[in-house]
């Protein structure tokens, strides 16, 4: 429970960090998803799988020995990596949108090789079941993280604003300087991180036993790659918008921003999907000799669609509130933006869904199945994302992961038929998705002809979502009053 916990908390409290970047330039905001898109791209390669590859392995051999094995393994790929990355930080941050700034690449670069070196330590923790403090060190470091950007972004202006201490922030320039800013932020954070973490190192030796790193190694490849497809699905649209769209750099740049900010109010609903995997994949491996399993695993889906759908509506249908929480009354140009969000949000909702779907090659042992489906599903976004994004602009991203988890949910489903049949409830799924959607055009029709008043317009959004959730009960009265509290009133 408390590794569940500090993920979902930790992103909740990271929640924070948008509303304070988005005072910033849109500009500056596209270069901040720029960045961190590669930078989760690198954490792929610079971790090289081994935290999965640490737990396999520790499973048949002394645990203390696999640690080593694999703390050796970052340390010998991530620091050579990092040593050539930063010899290449002008070409870097030319591909990157930030050409002026190539500094900025040697912090992006710190931050990947830190975590990297705390991810071990980590999983450590994990092994040997001491979650309290694998969730207090990670909740510290998003807190940290938080709060750095909030003194950098809004204490330090506002000191200066006041005239507290012209001398101390003399040379502070919040526009020019903010990436800086953001990134030292994050090395702080991830620097304290790894102090709070050297006790896991205190038995620690560079070993690579030939042998047995062969044996991981082999393992742990076809987990890079897939990592890397997976991280193409996710963030290779924010790298690849500012360079294929039209105009000078700053309004490619601006474009970008607008696209980052309102891929996080679609992005709200991770928090959901990851809060629900952290809970289902232990229930499904537990539920897996049942011979009821399969049914089980329908009823879940069908549940877990209604929670998306709710959650797609809690963005939807409270776009003034949401506005706000990126700014949009500071930067007018962002309000454009909201045209990706519905197709954003369907696109997450099917990344849950073919999570949830993919329990058939888990427990066939066909991942290798799962590695086809998630590479040519990385395909079909590059593929679509360079042809169309020149044409259409940034809403050919969201096109482009709606097409992708798409055929991901399409090919697994099909396929797992074959050979893990799962009765699922493919009409009441696509019922709740299209009563989801048919109550936000319904809601949108007329919302902007109502008074601006923002407690009316909240109440409109709540009215509509208890009709959503009274039309789920009563569409599927049986399946809800099989439900603990609930089902007693409606049998």
């Amino acid at each position: 429970m408390w590794y569940g916990v500090s993920t979902v908390l930790g992103r909740f409290i990271n929640l924070l960090t948008t509303p304070i970047i988005g005072i910033l330039a849109s500009a500056i905001n596209g270069q901040q998803g720029s960045l961190y898109a590669a930078i989760a791209f690198l954490n792929i390669v610079f971790t090289f799988g081994m935290e999965t590859t640490f737990f396999r392995f520790a499973r048949d051999e002394k645990p203390s020995t696999i640690f080593n094995i694999a703390t050796s393994t970052i340390i010998t790929i991530g620091i050579p990596l990092a040593i050539v990355l930063i010899s290449l930080r002008d070409s870097i941050s030319d591909l990157l949108s930030v050409p002026e700034a190539p500094h900025l690449i040697i912090l992006a670069v710190t931050i990947i090789l830190l975590d990297a070196l705390a991810s071990m330590p980590f999983a450590k923790l994990r092994l040997e079941g001491r979650p309290k403090k694998f969730a207090f060190i990670k909740i510290v470091n998003v807190i940290l993280n938080v709060l750095f950007i909030f003194i950098f972004i809004i204490a330090i202006p506002w000191i200066q604003k006041n005239n507290l201490a012209n001398d101390l922030f003399a040379n502070y320039e919040l526009e020019k300087n903010a990436l800086t800013y953001i990134l030292s932020s994050n090395i702080i954070a991830s620097a304290i991180t790894l102090l709070l973490l050297i006790p896991e190192f205190k038995n620690f030796k560079f070993r690579l036993h030939k042998t047995l790193w062969k044996k991981m190694l082999v393992y742990t490849i076809p987990l890079v790659i897939v990592g890397l497809g997976g991280m193409i699905n996710d963030v290779s649209d924010r790298i690849m918008l500012p360079r294929l769209l039209s105009g000078s750099q700053e309004v490619r740049e601006t474009l970008a921003g607008i696209y980052n900010l309102n891929f996080k109010l679609a992005a709200l609903i991770i928090i959901f999907i990851q809060a629900f995997r952290m809970g289902a994949e232990p229930f499904f491996i537990k539920q897996s000799t049942d011979k009821d399993a399969p049914a089980t695993y329908a009823r879940i889906m069908t549940l877990f669609v209604i929670m998306c759908c709710i959650g797609i509506l809690s963005v939807l249908l409270f776009r003034d509130i949401w506005e706000y929480y990126i700014q949009v009354n500071l930067h007018e140009e962002r309000r454009a933006g909201f045209i990706i969000v519905p197709y954003l949000l369907l696109s997450k909702v099917l990344y849950g869904i073919y999570y949830n779907l993919s329990i058939w090659f888990k427990l066939e042992n066909k991942t290798h199945i799962g590695a086809i489906i998630t590479l040519i599903g990385a395909a079909i976004t590059l593929i679509l994302n360079y042809t169309l994004i020149p044409k259409f602009g940034y809403i050919a991203c969201a096109w482009a992961s709606l097409a992708c988890y798409g055929f991901m949910v399409t090919a697994s489903y099909l396929i797992g038929r074959r050979y893990y049949p799962v009765p699922y409830d493919i009409l009441k799924i696509v019922v709740y998705l299209a009563v989801a959607y048919g109550i936000y055009f319904i809601h949108s029709s007329f919302i902007n002809s109502v008074p601006d008043i923002l407690i009316l317009k909240v109440g409109i959004g709540i009215t509509f979502i208890i009709l959503f959730v009274v039309f789920a009960i009563f569409y599927d009265r049986k399946e809800f009053s099989a439900l603990p509290v609930i089902g007693k009133y409606l049998k």
